[in-house]
């Protein structure tokens, strides 16, 4: 499962996974999302193999999955993670304006190098 924690891997995963930058439309590209984790923060405590040893929530943190579904009741039949972005990452980087991006890729980078 690809791990993505600056704005333009989730641009390339966006690219690869969606036929548009629709996210409104992601099911019928077969993509699903759940969250997991209880800490709506971005400093570094996930996934869960980064957050072992510290006394801290596993942060949230969102999973997304190709999804096969049952065509007539809609059941989920087979779901494979293929990524997964913090939550407050995520709703960081739709919030910022693209021409003025305020939390910079090398930012996360070191936040996580330093506390994992």
């Amino acid at each position: 499962m690809q791990i993505i924690t600056d704005r333009s891997e989730f641009e390339l995963f966006t690219d690869d996974n969606l036929s548009s930058t629709d996210w409104q439309h992601a099911a019928d590209c077969y993509l699903d999302a759940r969250v997991e984790g209880r800490a709506f923060t971005a400093n570094g405590h996930w996934p869960r193999g980064a957050q072992r040893g510290l006394n801290q929530p596993l942060e949230q943190h969102v999973i997304f999955s190709r999804v096969i579904r049952d065509r007539f009741t809609g059941a989920v039949m087979v779901s494979t993670d293929v990524a997964a972005v913090n939550l407050a990452t995520l709703c960081a980087w739709a919030a910022e304006s693209p021409q003025n991006p305020t939390l910079q890729p090398e930012r996360i980078a070191s936040d996580r190098e330093i506390q994992g």
